[in-house]
C-alpha cells in the first residue's frame, strides 16, 4: 500500500474564496423580481406592491400601451421614467421591485403597442428579460412580455 498525505484543511478564509470564484453566476436585477414572483404568493405580492405605488390607470395604461390619444405614448414613457426612478429611490426593496416590474411592463407596452424600444438597453437582452418574465406571469401580463419578446429578438437579429 502506498502511504498519502492526508488532505490539507482549507481555511474558513480559503474556502469561502475559493466558492465566492467557483460559484459566481452573474446576477441581473431582474433575478431578484423574478425570485420573488416565484415564491408562493408571488404575483398577489406584486398586485399589492403595485396598488401601493401606481394607480389603477396608471396600470391599466402599462398593459393596454396607452388609448388611442396622440399623447398615448409620451404619457407611457413618463410612466416608465417615473418607474426608472422609483427603482432608485424606493425606500423599500418591494416598492423598488413593483417599480421595476412597471417598468419592464412599461418598455414591454411601447414596443408592443408603439413599436418602440423606450430604453437604452439593447433588443437582445429585453428579449431575455421579457421572456424571463412571462415565463412567470400571471394571465394578463403574459401576452404582451411574450409578444415584446418576440419583437426585441427579431429587433436583435435584424
Amino acid at each position: 500500500m502506498s502511504s498519502r498525505n492526508p488532505p490539507r484543511s482549507l481555511s474558513k478564509h480559503q474556502t469561502a474564496h475559493l466558492l465566492q470564484h467557483g460559484l459566481t453566476v452573474p446576477v441581473r436585477p431582474i433575478d431578484t423580481l423574478l425570485d420573488h414572483l416565484t415564491a408562493p404568493n408571488g404575483w398577489e405580492w406584486l398586485e399589492t406592491a403595485l396598488r401601493e405605488e401606481f394607480s389603477e390607470a396608471e396600470r391599466a395604461m402599462a398593459l393596454a400601451g396607452g388609448d388611442d390619444s396622440p399623447d398615448s405614448e409620451s404619457r407611457l414613457v413618463a410612466l416608465k421614467e417615473r418607474a426608472k426612478t422609483l427603482v432608485a429611490e424606493a425606500p423599500t426593496e418591494d416598492r423598488a421591485l413593483a417599480a421595476m416590474a412597471m417598468y419592464c411592463l412599461t418598455v414591454a407596452s411601447g414596443l408592443v403597442h408603439h413599436g418602440q424600444l423606450h430604453s437604452s438597453r439593447g433588443p437582445a437582452e429585453w428579449s431575455e428579460v421579457f421572456a424571463d418574465l412571462a415565463g412567470v406571469a400571471f394571465p394578463q401580463w403574459r401576452s404582451i412580455l411574450l409578444q415584446a419578446a418576440e419583437e426585441a429578438l427579431l429587433r436583435s437579429t435584424a
